[in-house]
């Protein structure tokens, strides 16, 4: 989900710079949690993963 870059939402999010990546899995649980940029090579077998819990 797109967020606006805000200081507010930095505090509502939790984030701390942007980009900052976050996958959560279908319990809601955050496995990744990612400040700055991620390689698509790093991130697909992430996303892959998390898809066959």
């Amino acid at each position: 989900m797109s967020v606006p870059v805000s200081e507010e939402n930095f505090k509502a999010w939790g984030c701390s710079t942007t980009p900052t990546l976050a996958l959560i899995d279908r319990a809601g649980i955050v496995r990744l949690y990612h400040p700055g940029r991620m390689t698509y090579e790093d991130l697909a077998p992430k996303v892959a993963a998390l898809l066959k819990r």
